[in-house]
């Protein structure tokens, strides 16, 4: 299994800067795809986040990106919206193309160099590399430093395809008592 670009028209790219520990994945689907999402936590941050719900007036997404930085990270939702409009890939209105493009942060900033955090040009080199071949795993793109990603796919019962990717910036203290 390849992971997400199991599904044909699913390209996965990473940039990670390992000095900074931090970074950005992006995922592209540039014939447009149903998305839903779901993000957990006391201390979130998402970016077009609501266009997710069925009920938007845009139908599909073109993008996501998962990036670190916290909060900063969101900037890189822009990055990737670029490199999609310049290939013409896009919701129409009209004589424009506006890339739908959803991003989600994952908090690495206790353990990344401070004031290093993924930035638009991060994430459109990202968008840049994005392909078919197998997804990689490990510390890379928005996981430099080991987090946790998750993977998967699926056929359901309509024959419609279903890929997944989980992320996950958990923080615990290990106590010897």
């Amino acid at each position: 299994m390849k992971g997400l670009t199991d599904i044909p028209g699913i390209l996965v790219g990473h940039a990670s800067d390992y000095d900074g520990l931090t970074g950005c994945t992006v995922i592209l689907c540039e014939a447009g795809a149903v998305a839903g999402g779901d993000i957990r936590g006391s201390a979130t941050g998402t970016e077009e986040w609501d266009v997710l719900n069925p009920m938007h007036v845009t139908p599909q997404i073109h993008g996501v990106v998962f990036s670190g930085g916290s909060a900063f990270g969101l900037e890189s939702a822009s990055g990737v919206r670029r490199f999609l409009e310049h290939k013409g890939v896009g919701f129409k209105f009209g004589p424009a193309v506006v890339p739908i493009v959803v991003g989600a942060i994952l908090f690495d900033l206790g353990f990344s160099k401070p004031g290093v955090r993924p930035t638009r040009e991060m994430a459109e080199a990202a968008a840049a590399a994005a392909s078919e071949k197998t997804v990689q795993e490990g510390a890379v793109g928005a996981i430099p430093a080991g987090q946790s990603v998750v993977d998967g796919g699926d056929i359901n019962e309509h024959g419609s395809e279903i890929a997944c990717r989980t992320a996950a910036a958990a923080v615990a203290l290990i106590v010897d008592r």
